[in-house]
C-alpha cells in the first residue's frame, strides 16, 4: 500500500492516479467493500465487467459489461440499458414534484405495457 503526498493511496500500486487506486495483478475479480452495521456492499471488475452487489444477500444488483450495456436485475445485459425482473415490475419515471409517473412493464406473458398514471393521462410525443 502507497500513500502520495497529494493524498493518493494505492493498493497494489505504487502510482495511484485517483484518491482510491486498487490494482490487481491477476486475473481475479478486484473490487471494493463498503459496510455499515445493516448490510455489506461490493463494487468489484470481473470478467470485463463492473459489477454491484449486495453482499448481504448475495444478489448482484447492477452491472456494467465491457460493451457498455448496463443490467438491472440481470448478469447479460443485451441492450444499452436492459431491466428484468421475475415479478414484472419494469421501468418508472417520475417526476419528484408530482404524482404522475410512466411505468414500462411486461403486464401479462409476453405482452409489453406502457402505463400512466395523472390527471392529463399518457401523452406521447414524437420528435
Amino acid at each position: 500500500m502507497s500513500i502520495r503526498s497529494d493524498g493518493h493511496v494505492g493498493i497494489g500500486t505504487t502510482n495511484p492516479s485517483q484518491l482510491l487506486h486498487v490494482n490487481s495483478s491477476t486475473n481475479n475479480p478486484t473490487g471494493i467493500g463498503l459496510q455499515n452495521s445493516e448490510r455489506y456492499y461490493s463494487v468489484r471488475s470481473n470478467n470485463f465487467s463492473l459489477v454491484f452487489t449486495d453482499e448481504t444477500v448475495g444478489s448482484e444488483r447492477m452491472r456494467i459489461n465491457s460493451s457498455g450495456n448496463v443490467g438491472v436485475g440481470t448478469s447479460s445485459p443485451q441492450p444499452r440499458f436492459h431491466v428484468e425482473s421475475s415479478d414484472g415490475s419494469g421501468i418508472r419515471v417520475s417526476r419528484s414534484s408530482a404524482t404522475a409517473h410512466m411505468q414500462l412493464f411486461p403486464a401479462y406473458s409476453n405482452v409489453p405495457t406502457i402505463m400512466g398514471l395523472g390527471a392529463g393521462g399518457l401523452h406521447f410525443c414524437l420528435l
